[in-house]
């Protein structure tokens, strides 16, 4: 994915004289990650120095492979205490920023909260938020209930230099 959106990549190891002759790598299951399966995958993958990265599952894990192996690197897991998001399901995507030395995952959880982990670890940035998360719920025009079901994304955040632009698909 580029920052148009465009998820598309022009392999020139790939074409007409030997598509047929392609055979599956791996796979990853995520039937696991969530109460139930997620019947509508529709998270695209970023490749970032030879690891994948996606949200995945009905409850919206963040993972990482190793994009030879198939392997799993780590997996996180948010906490949504008890929070309800208008979308279920592994979401549309997680953006990626480095510094040049600190790299880092950005994805929002079924909750509506913005979640920064390190791209190598997995482990939440400390000093990202309030050290885990940042909550999208709050500074709206009027009061929004964290219970209810009211704002989901439909969209991956995205990254330009130092700034995070997220989306919104309300339901009210």
């Amino acid at each position: 994915v580029d920052l148009a959106n465009a998820r598309y990549s022009q392999l020139d190891q790939i074409n007409a004289g030997n598509f047929n002759s392609m055979e599956v790598a791996w796979r990853f299951k995520t039937d696991n990650f969530g109460p139930r399966k997620d019947a509508y995958f529709n998270a695209s993958p970023l490749m970032v120095k030879g690891r994948l990265y996606a949200p995945v599952g009905f409850d919206r894990y963040m993972v990482c492979l190793d994009a030879i192996t198939g392997q799993l690197i780590w997996t996180y897991r948010h906490d949504e205490k008890g929070r309800l998001g208008a979308r279920g399901g592994s979401g549309w995507g997680a953006a990626y920023w480095t510094d040049g030395t600190e790299e880092r995952i950005f994805f929002v959880t079924r909750s509506y909260q913005l979640i920064s982990l390190d791209a190598k670890t997995g482990k939440p940035d400390p000093k990202f938020g309030d050290g885990i998360e940042v909550d999208l719920r709050q500074d709206w025009d009027r009061v929004v209930d964290p219970r209810a079901q009211v704002v989901g994304l439909h969209a991956p955040p995205c990254v330009v230099r130092n700034t995070i632009g997220v989306g919104a698909a309300s339901s009210s």
